[in-house]
């Protein structure tokens, strides 16, 4: 159970630390798009999110593995997570700081929320049939979501 507390704790919290910054900063996104978005620029919804979620991933993975295995796992779990963060800025709806800013806040958080978690014992390793829940799954929702929006932003984002 104290996997899904870290796991929802991280998604939640930098959900909610995403919104209040948005507000808080109300910072105008770049003016690039024929039609530009109206909501706030930073930091970046996409990049927090991406980074909560791959660097829970990868947490998860390197539990019970030696610091190089995982650092190793944070630093593939971050790869899909920036190319995630870097497609907003070559889409032009994000500033490069912006999308600085959400990887620090996910990064921050997914620290946070690992330290509360094993505050009086470690996380231990997920077992390996669990990971044949947990990706699948994974992999299900994030296609689902892409193939369910691309069609309205290929028309949202087209220069």
């Amino acid at each position: 159970w104290r996997h899904l507390l870290f796991a929802g704790s991280t998604l939640l919290v930098t959900a909610l630390g995403n919104t209040t910054l948005k507000h808080g900063f109300a910072r105008a996104r770049p003016d690039v798009l024929s039609e530009p978005l109206t909501t706030f620029s930073f930091p970046s919804g996409h990049s927090s999110a991406a980074f909560a979620f791959f660097l829970v991933l990868g947490v998860l993975a390197g539990r019970g593995q030696s610091a190089r295995l995982r650092l190793a796992w944070l630093v593939v779990a971050s790869l899909p997570a920036l190319a995630i963060a870097l497609s907003r800025v070559y889409l032009g709806v994000h500033w490069p700081s912006d999308i600085i800013a959400g990887a620090l806040l996910a990064s921050a958080v997914c620290g946070l929320s690992l330290s509360l978690c094993q505050r009086q014992e470690v996380l231990p390793a997920l077992p390996a049939r669990l990971w044949w829940i947990i990706l699948p799954a994974c992999l299900a929702v994030l296609g689902g979501m892409a193939t369910w929006q691309l069609s309205n932003a290929l028309l949202r984002y087209a220069y």
